[in-house]
């Protein structure tokens, strides 16, 4: 039988630190973390770096990312499994560096066109499955002037882009699998089926919509625009209104004008003074 004291889950963790600490222990002074189109490390860091520093800018970069796609107000009412999936890109990158990087420190030649390439593809495959399924917005999906504008090209070019994306992930696993020589002329190929083939699509979509007169804006297109229009206000500031947006301020000129929208003072003029 087992003994339980070894099952325990916090004796299990701790295994798993110990573990960790000695895996670290056992690494170099310097670790790589910048590699070549080849594969070969051309870039050393320091073991804080690259066992601290790059996860947590990894981290970073998934907070962020986090907070783009859920605190968005346009994005509430997405499909949670292509937020989950977008959560999942970062966690993912910072797993397999670590998996290069230590392999590489303790001696060992990790195949990395066989690790990375069969890993995008399936992201990509998955993304593709998900892209037909995102809604009109300004955060996610592939935001270019005409998807923007008009609703039934955003579904439209994301439904076709979901179909050339999930074969650009059949692509990219197949990469894992040929000589490096091909590498050369299939990444260009996978960047055209990715980003130039859609945006194609896209245009001339439009162009087609525009001659039947379909070509209508859409809402999120012009919450847009709002969002982006700029006011000026030229205003001549009496005696005793102070040129601050600390509304700690009681004279602050923000709550004098009360204009309703967040506005910035442009130059400054001292309290007991007046002017424009």
């Amino acid at each position: 039988a087992e003994d339980p004291e070894y099952l325990n889950p916090w004796n299990l963790g701790k295994k798993k630190i110990r573990g960790k600490i000695s895996v670290c222990a056992k690494l170099p002074d310097k670790l790589p973390t910048h590699f070549g189109v080849d594969g070969s490390a051309d870039g050393f860091s320091g073991k804080p770096f690259a066992v601290f520093g790059i996860p947590v800018m990894f981290l970073v970069f998934q907070l962020i990312i986090w907070a783009v796609t859920r605190l968005a107000k346009q994005n509430r009412g997405h499909n949670e499994k292509v937020l989950n999936l977008v959560g999942l890109i970062f966690p993912a990158m910072s797993i397999v560096s670590s998996v290069v990087i230590y392999s590489l420190a303790l001696g060992k030649e990790p195949n990395l066109s066989m690790l990375l390439f069969p890993m995008l593809g399936l992201l990509f495959i998955a993304m593709g499955n998900w892209l037909p399924k995102i809604k009109q917005n300004s955060t996610l999906g592939i935001k270019i002037k005409w998807t923007l504008y008009n609703e039934e090209n955003w579904n439209k070019t994301h439904r076709f882009a979901g179909f050339v994306w999930v074969i650009s992930g059949v692509l990219f696993c197949l990469m894992g699998f040929v000589p490096e020589a091909s590498l050369l002329w299939l990444l260009p190929l996978e960047l055209v089926l990715l980003a130039v083939v859609p945006t194609v699509y896209s245009w001339n979509l439009a162009r087609k919509q525009r001659a039947a007169g379909t070509y209508t804006e859409s809402e999120v297109n012009k919450e847009l625009k709002k969002q982006e229009e700029q006011v000026l206000i030229a205003f001549y500031k009496p005696v005793g209104i102070v040129c601050t947006t600390d509304t700690r301020e009681p004279d602050n000129v923000i709550d004098f004008l009360n204009y309703g929208k967040r506005i910035y003072p442009i130059g400054r003029l001292d309290k007991d003074s007046e002017g424009l």
